[in-house]
């Protein structure tokens, strides 16, 4: 297993992600707001919760990302980065919206809702993934409380 609840948070709870700035909200626009405190934290847990660059967590999620630039020939093209959310049954999410590259959802709790463009909506449930395609629109539904990687198959700045 790659992380777990009680993991990710202990860890959403620890000096370092509000140190490293990498723990943010969604607001009820869509927006990511940075949150700066323990305290601030606390008062936006019935949102979706993302820590980015979760790779930097530990050896297991490192190791995972070079996996998946092994398995899907990125080796040289760029870096595979983890990003982690939490979202509450109901919690806003993104807008529907399209990433530049790759990107592999994998359920760590619960399940994921997905609304992906030409296939509709897709369920994952824990313990399994699904890759979307760069230039594909999707949304995350939070019809339940869920804990995904989000792994993305990022190009070198240089070569966008």
């Amino acid at each position: 297993m790659l992380l777990n609840k009680y993991e990710f948070d202990t860890f959403i709870q620890s000096q370092v992600v509000f140190d490293q700035h990498i723990i943010s909200y969604i607001d009820r626009r869509g927006r990511q707001i940075y949150i700066d405190s323990l305290g601030e934290l606390h008062s936006n847990l019935d949102k979706t919760i993302k820590v980015e660059s979760m790779e930097k967590y530990d050896r297991a999620l490192h190791n995972e990302c070079i996996r998946i630039a092994v398995e899907n020939n990125h080796i040289g093209k760029g870096i595979v980065t983890c990003h982690a959310f939490m979202s509450p049954k109901g919690a806003i999410s993104f807008p529907m919206h399209m990433d530049t590259e790759d990107v592999i959802i994998h359920t760590v709790y619960g399940k994921k809702y997905m609304m992906i463009e030409y296939t509709g909506e897709s369920c994952i449930p824990e313990g399994e993934s699904i890759m979307i395609s760069k230039g594909t629109m999707h949304q995350a539904l939070n019809k339940e409380e869920s804990l995904i990687l989000s792994f993305g198959l990022e190009m070198f700045l240089s070569e966008r």
